[in-house]
């Protein structure tokens, strides 16, 4: 990751976190899908493919998780569309690439993504449960990528790098294959009209529309130590009730799987009366990848004061529980705990974090 000395810090900081989104239509400008960008959270400025994982992990942290993206309603009253999201060779090969799964969207491979053996296996694994792929800056006939070809959907050209005879003789090869090409980086209506004449199916760019930064409010940060021990126990397969029984102890990573669950499980979300339902919901290798991302994203350097307020209470409220004539180890225990958790994490986590706690 490059970034200025001096913003580093803010990154993890900041009162809000950023994503941006591009819309991606097709020829009669109907919204199909959108990519998702990496923003700095803490100010503008360039972004490098180099960023690798880390972009990609705070890009879908900030977005799903924070920005409650595919769950809190359509942005701006418009359908958001299956997600295009950037990934490089590294990601893919890790746990990450579990997190982009058909509820989400395609899986882009970057420019930078080397065809080895390991990358074709995982592509083709993930293919088989019903993930999806887009070539991303296709320029030549013979990029290695097209290797690809057969487990993809869509092919991404960078319509300022390629000429009209070569996007002509992409697009041929493209729909031999059966992809649909999305032309990138269309900056007129006159190109519109021209690139459309000649075959391509979908449309991004400046003459469709910006990318739209969106800066929702911070979620509390998740402390370190829980989440890191977290991912390593999920990792070593241990059981539900092991997994829960830490989690319960960070209110902030608890708010996360409860966005969490409403993306990948959301008719489990009325259905889960305990913790460890919410944590059976939500696919393993799925919770993997999230818990990665967030250990990769840093999401545990902020309003650490809220989850205080919240374990607390809730350790309050244990102890009056245990005041009634009610057997601590039985299931109606359990949910009433669970219940009350859920609703201190909705009336302390959801609020905007005070500009004075990010200091």
């Amino acid at each position: 990751m490059t970034a200025a000395p001096g913003h580093l810090a803010d990154e993890h900081t900041s009162v809000n976190v950023r994503y941006a989104l591009q819309p991606i239509v097709d020829g009669r400008g109907r919204r199909f899908g959108s990519e998702l960008l990496f923003r700095w959270n803490s100010r503008d400025g360039g972004v490098s493919p180099h960023l690798g994982g880390y972009a990609t992990s705070v890009a879908l942290c900030n977005a799903l998780l924070d920005g409650e993206l595919l769950t809190a309603g359509n942005v701006d009253g418009q359908p958001i569309g299956p997600l295009f999201v950037n990934m490089d060779e590294r990601s893919l090969l890790s746990p990450m690439a579990e997190a982009v799964d058909p509820r989400i969207g395609v899986i882009e491979l970057l420019e930078t993504m080397r065809v080895t053996p390991a990358v074709r296996r995982r592509i083709q694994a993930l293919r088989q449960r019903g993930y999806r792929f887009a070539l991303d800056d296709i320029e030549t006939l013979d990029d290695p990528r097209w290797s690809l070809a057969e487990e993809a959907e869509f092919v991404k050209v960078d319509l300022l790098r390629v000429s009209d005879r070569t996007l002509q003789a992409l697009v041929s090869m493209s729909h031999a294959m059966g992809l649909r090409v999305i032309g990138e980086k269309v900056e007129s209506e006159d190109q519109l009209q021209r690139v459309r004449s000649l075959g391509v199916d979908l449309f991004q760019g400046y003459a469709v529309q910006a990318p739209q930064i969106h800066t929702p409010p911070a979620l509390p940060g998740c402390d370190a130590v829980i989440l890191g021990k977290t991912y390593l126990m999920t990792q070593a397969e241990v059981s539900d009730q092991a997994l829960a029984l830490l989690i319960c102890s960070d209110p902030a990573l608890m708010a996360r799987l409860l966005r969490l669950q409403a993306v990948y499980a959301p008719s489990q979300v009325a259905r889960s009366e305990t913790l460890v339902d919410l944590v059976a919901s939500i696919p393993r290798p799925v919770l993997l990848a999230w818990l990665a991302m967030m250990n990769v994203a840093a999401v545990h350097g902020r309003g650490r004061q809220r989850s205080l307020l919240v374990r607390r209470a809730l350790i309050a409220y244990r102890a009056h529980l245990l005041q009634l004539p009610m057997n601590p180890a039985s299931e109606e225990f359990s949910r009433e705990l669970f219940d009350h958790y859920v609703m201190l994490i909705n009336i302390h986590m959801q609020a905007r974090m005070p500009r004075a706690a990010a200091a």
